[in-house]
């Protein structure tokens, strides 16, 4: 695997300086003749529909930059978002105009295909959309972002958009544990193999992400043909230890991709210029629990993990968070209820909120260990 991150120093989305940078790439990486007669599926960040200055999805500038670069045979854009149609959350984002300008197709995950995942996977098949399935390179784009549940997400949480709708849900459903969701996100990323991944840190996400946190100044581009080494740069630049998000954890126990930053060609920026020092991180889900016994696990479980809890002076009773829930542990009333014993803490209430009014709150040893 190559083991380059390219890093652009970016101080806005400035469309020439954008088009430059994704030039340097290209011409670095040698993908005009990897992408030459190829039919290309560029997948950014379409999570839900929020404009580009709420720093919630891909931004379009940045498809653009790679539309204008790219010469294949076909070329899609598409993505599976939490909540609303892929038009819809598109037209929002600005990423539907930049497709309409630029003349390519924006594409709906659906039509989900089982396809077989390579010997490196810990699964024997990943279900994937058929426009996914279908092409034959993929173009990552993701956003740089806190997550509530995974610490951080980028370019390998990215692909886990590649599954149709509802079976998101489904997959969060049978692998409560976040180790076991960890290494279901890279037998994703192993399955998919994207070509390139890119993560726009021009803007970033810090706080309550991955929806309702504050778009924060990171000023990076970051790119390479290593998802997990691109990650891990991108967590170094906002002074999260990789060995602490499970993604990166599962990587380097599995030894997919390169996750030691000294083992990197760091290529452009000096990370020196660009570490942000206050970037506000989340805690994310714990995973020191899976050997214990079904008792320890339940009682340190409910201990160490955050629970979601709804401020009702916040909920408008919308209806969003009841429709993202893959345990069904959330009623409508007058605001929203959660099911303590029914919750299987994945967080999807707390990333698909409009309004910001469920957050993750620790209890007892939880709070001590923070």
């Amino acid at each position: 695997m190559d083991n380059r991150v390219f890093v652009f120093q970016l101080d806005n989305y400035e469309p020439a300086a954008l088009y430059e940078a994704m030039g340097t790439l290209w011409r670095h990486l040698q993908l005009e003749e990897q992408f030459s007669n190829k039919k290309v599926l560029v997948k950014p960040n379409l999570l839900v529909g929020a404009p580009p200055q709420k720093a919630v999805c891909t931004h379009p500038e940045v498809v653009r930059s790679v539309l204008q670069n790219l010469s294949a045979k076909q070329v899609q854009v598409g993505d599976s978002p939490g909540f609303g149609s892929t038009g819809s959350v598109a037209r929002t984002a600005g990423i539907y105009q930049v497709c309409s300008e630029e003349n390519v197709e924006l594409t709906d995950f659906c039509d989900p295909q089982t396809i077989q995942a390579p010997q490196t996977a810990k699964i024997n098949s990943v279900p994937l959309s058929s426009a996914v399935v279908g092409s034959d390179e993929v173009i990552n784009i993701a956003k740089l972002k806190t997550h509530g549940l995974t610490r951080y997400t980028g370019a390998v949480k990215n692909l886990f958009g590649c599954l149709p709708g509802k079976l998101k849900g489904q997959m969060h459903l049978r692998m409560e544990e976040i180790d076991r969701f960890s290494d279901y996100l890279l037998d994703v990323y192993l399955t998919v193999n994207p070509a390139v991944s890119i993560v726009d840190g021009i803007v970033a996400m810090e706080g309550s992400g991955p929806r309702t946190g504050d778009p924060r100044k990171a000023g990076v581009l970051l790119a390479g043909k290593d998802a997990v080494a691109v990650d891990t740069v991108a967590c170094h630049i906002i002074g999260l230890d990789p060995a602490t998000v499970p993604t990166l954890q599962a990587a380097r126990r599995r030894g997919i991709g390169c996750s030691m930053l000294e083992q990197i060609d760091v290529i452009g920026a000096s990370l020196d210029d660009v570490r942000i020092s206050d970037f506000k991180t989340v805690s994310g889900s714990h995973s020191a629990l899976k050997n214990l016994s079904p008792f320890l696990k339940r009682l340190l479980r409910n201990q160490l993990t955050a629970h979601p809890k709804v401020k009702v002076d916040s909920c408008t009773g919308c209806g969003i968070c009841q429709h993202a829930c893959p345990a069904g542990a959330v009623s409508m009333e007058e605001a929203a209820q959660i099911e303590e014993g029914a919750c299987i803490r994945c967080y999807c209430c707390q990333e698909m909120c409009p309004e910001g009014a469920i957050e993750l709150k620790y209890r007892g040893l939880g709070r001590l260990l923070r």
